[in-house]
């Protein structure tokens, strides 16, 4: 009898948290607060290493707004004013974060107005 009303308590508890909490592993997240300025610390580093290694060199001038998703890695997703050469561009840049990896740990996309201008692997 014990069992049973330890089963049914462990269910209904369960049952409020998932509730509750939203959780969805995988699911997009919006970054704000802290979260958000760690991850526009990141976005700046990124594109200090694409210029470093022969890409072009953005500056940021405006983050619209970042999310992250867990997906074989860190998938950090920002919607950005950036500009390269006194040329203002909006832009989407997707950096991928793979730690584990010892040699192409960083895959790092930047899309302005619509077209794919860098793809790097660091």
């Amino acid at each position: 009898m014990i069992g049973i009303k330890l089963l049914f308590l462990t269910i209904f508890t369960l049952a409020d948290v998932s509730q509750s909490q939203h959780f969805s592993p995988g699911a997009v997240k919006p970054l704000n607060g802290p979260n958000l300025e760690s991850a526009v610390r990141r976005l700046s580093s990124a594109l200090k290493n694409v210029a470093s290694g022969g890409g072009p060199n953005y500056e940021i001038l405006k983050v619209n707004f970042a999310t992250t998703q867990v997906v074989q890695g860190t998938l950090d997703t920002y919607n950005v004013k950036l500009t390269q050469g006194g040329v203002i561009k909006k832009c989407e840049v997707k950096i991928w974060s793979q730690p584990w990896m010892s040699k192409g740990g960083n895959n790092i996309k930047i899309a302005c107005n619509g077209q794919l201008e860098t793809d790097v692997t660091l």
